[in-house]
């Protein structure tokens, strides 16, 4: 049975500090909602150049069949605008670039388009696809040309298309009432980074609905709703779009290493969804396009693919950010907990002062994206320069076996352009409740948490007895003697217990 979705689009049109004109168009996202009795609410947001010219409404429409096909035919769909509103990516001393609304050539800035529409597969067209397995993976797409032209890497003047696709075949083969909603993404698919500073961007992924598993690839951007590929220029593709440190200079397909300083090669984690790289060309514009897809077990424990979603995305290179560094993030992108489970995760949120050129040290901001119901997440001290933030959380009963996600986005205040950095973090949750939580515990107080590899804990009593595991289970140490517990030399989060009670411990570099 076809479940009723929300499926949401988000289109860019930006050409950065580069000439848009008509050909303007610079990615897009996908998204859809399960709302039931057989209709879908369309929701599109569109992002335009200010500079470009007016947004008229996009191509938009439905296909349907299996392995990605059209063969239970292809229709055009209507669509309509809501809203218009800037929001462009300015301090907070510059005025609105975008005005007035929808009028071409008025400024370097970015627009949002809202259009939506409600859609009915219990009517025609719509209504030739259900109920057969031929048609069971239903497709939206949205297009237009064409691509913008300042695209330096390949695919200027290229049509352009996004897709989203239910799979109402594998949801049947989970159960015949199985709804899916796909991911939400909080944080914006406009992209402007600095020439030489290390990126790091997360799409802030929230699957609230079903908290299904999630996977990211890196796909090529496509110039039709049926899945051909745009053109990239010799040496780039889509899994080497831009132009990234390597060790061998004119080298941009080297091994990536997210963590080495700068980061190297281009990275994506399939896990969260992190892009990593550091941007050495510093008159590029390039696209990126990421797939994501949910995953769900069937009843008999095989997980099946049940909703994919693209995001296109154009990436513009400023070479005008003065002396500045990023901020950096530290602290678990995985963590591992079972039901019943109660913790605090320390993230460690800094900003180097680049020296001898920028005379003063920037003060950073931190917010996440609210993608855990129930936990919290608190800054220690809001009035420093640099940050740390609390994230805790108790693993209800309900969460079994289920994937969380969240992201912290890290702020500072340079101008004219802020640097930014998005870490994501997965919160893997087990099938069964914790023996731990399965019995009437209370907390350990120990110091200092969090703590460091090497570090010895304190706050047991003389004589207790602890012993220190890891998330897989695995004993990491036991004793008697408080003054022999020391945290392990690997960093990670640890489960510490001690007769009735326990504590998580996380353990930083």
């Amino acid at each position: 049975m076809m479940n009723k979705f929300l499926c949401i689009v988000t289109v860019l049109l930006f050409a950065g500090t580069h000439d848009s004109k008509a050909s303007h168009l610079m990615g897009a996202d996908m998204q859809y909602t399960s709302l039931g009795n057989g209709k879908y609410k369309i929701t599109a947001k569109l992002y335009r150049d200010c500079r470009g010219i007016a947004l008229n409404n996009p191509a938009f429409g439905a296909f349907a069949g299996t392995g990605g096909g059209s063969g239970c035919g292809s229709y055009s769909l209507g669509i309509g605008l809501r809203s218009i509103r800037d929001i462009t990516p300015i301090c907070k001393t510059a005025s609105k670039p975008c005005s007035p609304p929808n009028t071409g050539a008025t400024g370097t800035g970015v627009e949002e388009h809202v259009f939506d529409t409600i859609v009915d597969f219990n009517t025609a067209p719509l209504n030739l696809f259900t109920g057969k397995s031929s048609c069971g993976e239903v497709t939206f797409y949205i297009g237009q040309c064409c691509r913008n032209g300042a695209i330096t890497t390949g695919a200027a003047g290229n049509d352009f298309f996004a897709t989203c696709t239910i799979n109402f075949n594998n949801l049947g083969a989970i159960s015949g009432s199985a709804t899916n909603s796909s991911p939400e993404y909080s944080n914006s698919p406009i992209i402007f980074t600095c020439c030489n500073q290390p990126y790091r961007y997360n799409h802030g992924s929230k699957d609230l609905a079903e908290r299904d598993s999630l996977s990211y690839r890196l796909v090529p951007g496509l110039s039709t709703a049926s899945g051909v590929s745009v053109n990239y220029s010799s040496p780039f593709s889509y899994k080497y779009p831009l132009t990234s440190y390597c060790a061998t200079p004119g080298v941009i397909n080297c091994t990536p290493n997210p963590n080495a300083k700068p980061p190297r090669g281009f990275f994506l984690d399939t896990g969260n969804g992190d892009l990593v790289f550091t941007p050495v060309n510093c008159s590029e514009v390039a696209i990126i396009a990421v797939e994501v897809t949910e995953h769900r077990k069937t009843p008999g424990g095989n997980w099946v693919w049940i909703g994919k979603s693209r995001r296109d995305i154009q990436i513009v290179i400023r070479d005008d950010c003065g002396p500045n560094n990023p901020p950096e993030i530290a602290g678990p992108s995985v963590i591992s907990v079972c039901p019943g489970d109660s913790g605090c995760v320390t993230y460690t949120i800094t900003d180097a002062q680049a020296l001898p050129n920028q005379t003063k040290a920037d003060t950073v901001t931190a917010i996440w994206n609210q993608g855990v119901p129930g936990a919290t997440f608190r800054i220690k001290d809001t009035t420093a320069r640099e940050k740390e933030a609390v994230f805790c959380w108790k693993v209800p009963q309900d969460a079994a076996g289920k994937t969380f996600s969240f992201t912290i986005m890290a702020e500072d205040q340079a101008c004219p352009v802020k640097s930014q950095t998005i870490k994501g973090v997965q919160i893997k949750v087990c099938d069964k409740t914790s023996s731990l939580a399965s019995k009437a515990q209370t907390r350990l107080h120990l110091y200092p948490q969090p703590c460091h590899t090497g570090d010895f804990l304190h706050g047991l009593e003389s004589g207790r007895a602890w012993l220190l595991l890891d998330f897989n289970g695995r004993v990491c140490g036991e004793g008697s003697n408080p003054a022999t517990l020391k945290a392990p030399d690997k960093p990670g989060i640890y489960l510490l217990r001690s007769g009735n009670s326990a504590t998580l411990i996380q353990v930083l570099p």
